[in-house]
């Protein structure tokens, strides 16, 4: 299995495609920040603890550790088994004298393990870029270099459940590019797309049980989570009110009252149950995938 999981890295964490990743986090976050900053007229970086550290959980939720985390895991899941099968070499993995159970375990772990290097890196990267832009409080500084080392067990948690999925996907799926669209589509939707719905789906009495399934608001429970563990750290009070729900200020006012509604269920969601749900799942796909991997006819 060792190694395995060397070539399923060497081949994940290519150095050129790692500083391209980092190069555009730096990039995305660059923008935002001018943009908060300037182009919408709002103080929040000008402002004080809370306020910066808003922004900052906002940008990590929806970016950093979000859409473009979930996007690099996908797409190294699905090429994880997906590009053997493509290349022809899934043959010649199979013929190693290594069960498939431990080809699949090799190549989840790397992949983790690479999401965790340029997740980690990310966050350096791009909370020294705010830092070194607009120089804030030394206070404000110190409190968000505090997190990392929590936002690094969210993140470790997206890469089990994100990675078992894919990789899954990548066992079963027959078309890289198709699945490639498909899932993309899937995580932009989660993040995008789902916050915007929830008011409407909110306006119904009968419908308001389906916000409890709703994957965005157990991702932004489970990331207030661990943003509340760090002691010291001043957050606002309504941190999880704000975190996924970007739009808010184009809402109409009907729509409002339908949010309010949305947001005491958020209150509701445990974030330790979520969790544990969420790796119960993302394991018992992963072992059903490795069923199907293990009696699988590679030459099919």
């Amino acid at each position: 299995m060792g190694l395995i999981f060397r070539m399923a890295l060497t081949r994940t964490l290519r150095p050129k495609l790692v500083v391209l990743y980092l190069i555009i986090n730096a990039a995305v976050t660059v923008v935002t920040a001018l943009f908060v900053e300037n182009l919408s007229g709002s103080p929040v970086l000008q402002g004080g603890v809370i306020s910066f550290n808003m922004y900052f959980a906002k940008l990590v939720f929806l970016w950093i550790l979000g859409v473009s985390i979930l996007l690099w895991i996908a797409v190294h899941g699905i090429r994880m088994i997906g590009l053997e099968k493509k290349e022809g070499t899934l043959l010649l993995l199979v013929s190693k004298p290594v069960s498939r159970y431990r080809i699949i375990l090799g190549k989840y772990f790397a992949l983790i393990f690479s999401a965790l290097v340029v997740g980690v890196s990310s966050l350096f990267l791009d909370l020294s870029v705010i830092v070194l832009m607009f120089s804030p409080d030394p206070v404000i500084i110190l409190q968000l270099f505090k997190t990392i080392p929590f936002l690094s067990l969210y993140l470790l948690f997206l890469s089990f459940c994100t990675s078992a999925f894919s990789l899954s996907v990548s066992i079963l799926s027959k078309t890289l590019k198709k699945t490639y669209f498909v899932l993309s589509l899937i995580i932009l939707f989660i993040y995008f797309g789902v916050p915007l719905l929830r008011p409407g789906v909110a306006l119904y009495q009968e419908l308001r049980f389906l916000l409890y399934f709703d994957i965005n608001t157990h991702l932004s429970s489970i990331f207030h989570y661990f943003l509340s563990l760090p002691p010291g750290i001043i957050l606002s009070p309504k941190i999880l009110w704000d975190l996924s729900d970007w739009y808010t200020g184009i809402l109409p006012s009907f729509l409002k009252i339908a949010w309010l509604q949305d947001y005491h269920i958020k209150l509701l969601v445990n974030p330790q149950l979520v969790l544990v749900i969420w790796l119960t799942v993302s394991m018992f796909v992963l072992g059903l995938s490795a069923r199907r991997f293990n009696k699988m006819d590679i030459m099919e």
